[in-house]
This record gives C-alpha cells, structure tokens and sequence, in this order.
C-alpha cells in the first residue's frame, strides 16, 4: 500500500482527478468501488462529536443513507473534490451534482465515474509502475527463510483494497462485531472472509492465557505453545492468497 500510494501523481496524470480521488477513497475507506463511484456531492455530515461521516448508499444490499465514520485527511481529500467539482459546474443544483463526475459527455456534471472505467484506468496505472518487492517466506534447501520477491501485480485491483481495509481494521484488533459494522455486513461469517489472523495476533492471544501458566511439575507452560504455535502457522501460511 505504502509503495502504491507513492505513485498517485501518476495516476492522475494518465488518467484524472477523479480517477485518483477514488482510489484514495477505496484504499481509505473500504467501500465497494460501485459505491465510491456513485457519491452525491453532499456525502459528508458530522457526528454529535463534531467527526466526519462519510454518507454512501449500500447497493448490494439496497441499504441506503449508511454512515462510515472516517478520518480527517480523507475528509479533507473529499471536500477538495467538492470544490473542484462547484468550480467546474457552478449552475448545477448541489443536489444534482456527483463527487466524481466523469469526463465523458457530462456537461451538467450529474453523470458519475463509471466502476469499469475505474477498473480501467487503475489497471493501466498498476501495469505501468516498477515492481512491488515484498518479503516472502520460501523454502531454501529445506529452510524457511524471508525473500525480497515481486508481489503479483493482478491482484490490486480496485475491490481488493476492501479486503485489505478489513485486514487493516483486524491487524489493529479492532474487535469483529465492530469491524462488521464497519464493513456494513449483516453476518459476521461474511466479515470474517475478509480478512486472516495474523502471526502476531495468534501469538499474542496465547501469550495472553498462557503466560502465567503450569504445569503439573510447576514449569511454565509457553515454551510449548510457542512451538505449537510456529508449526500452525507454518502450516496455515501454505497457499495463502496476499492482497494489497
């Protein structure tokens, strides 16, 4: 993600504003590129504490009006948008107007980014960027050990930065009931899909229980889970699937 967002200016070069924008958005807020996409301009409320909140319609479920608080920069990205928006359709009513106008045969600015043409345009932007190096574990002569390898370019595409804002969310143990409402899913198995338990996750929690544990000869416990441990993991990590 860090690498990817060093190369925004091109995005915007090859493509547009808009284009740029919400992909900044995807990658920020986790929502589904159809509904970045489809934002009115008047997507931004405050809460009771005065923090931004992002307003989007739910269309896979036909929820509509659902509210993801958000940070201030991303705040900040989207009221720039506005105001490039009202600079350049200044007789069109708020009301009417889309967050991202498309380019396209739209002179009144009503007709927004189409989720394909995003698509589009982010996979000529990801193609033409330098390899993504990312430490790997591979098998060396019967050895695990970390390499420095090209990380697949065909997966970061836009829907992808919604998983990867799950696994953000549950790296940072954000708990999962509250990481389903973040994600405005109704079943917490669907949530769960999302996003994977990490090393340092699973350590901690058996460090947790374990830590002031015997047994019956009065010797700690850990060592053994911690070799328990390393071996699930080794095992899990087999056929994993990255993403950004």
């Amino acid at each position: 993600m860090t690498q990817l967002c060093q190369h925004f200016d091109r995005l915007e070069s090859m493509s547009s504003p808009e284009i740029r924008t919400a992909t900044e958005l995807l990658m920020d807020t986790g929502r589904r590129p159809a509904e970045i996409c489809k934002l009115p301009y008047d997507c931004l409320e405050r809460d009771e504490d005065g923090k931004l909140t992002l307003i989007y319609d739910n269309h896979k479920s036909a929820r509509n009006a659902r509210r993801l608080p958000i940070g201030g920069e991303t705040g900040a990205l989207i009221i720039a948008q506005q105001e490039r928006v009202r600079a350049r359709f200044p007789d069109t009513p708020t009301s009417s107007l889309k967050l991202l106008p498309t380019v396209l045969t739209n002179t009144t600015g009503t007709k927004p980014v189409n989720a394909d043409w995003l698509s589009a345009r982010h996979r000529t932007w990801v193609e033409s960027l330098p390899e993504f190096l990312v430490p790997t574990r591979v098998t060396v002569a019967g050895h695990q050990i970390t390499k420095m390898l090209p990380f697949d370019k065909a997966k970061i595409f836009p829907y992808a930065y919604r998983h990867t804002y799950a696994q953000r969310h549950a790296d940072a143990g954000v708990a999962p009931d509250a990481l389903q409402a973040l994600m405005d899913h109704r079943q917490l198995s669907t949530t769960q899909q999302y996003y994977r338990v990490g090393e340092a996750r699973k350590r901690e929690a058996v460090e947790r229980v374990t830590a002031m544990q015997f047994d019956r000869n009065g010797n700690r416990v850990w060592r053994k889970a911690q070799a328990l441990l390393d071996s699930e993991h080794a095992r899990r990590a087999i056929g994993e699937v990255q993403v950004p």
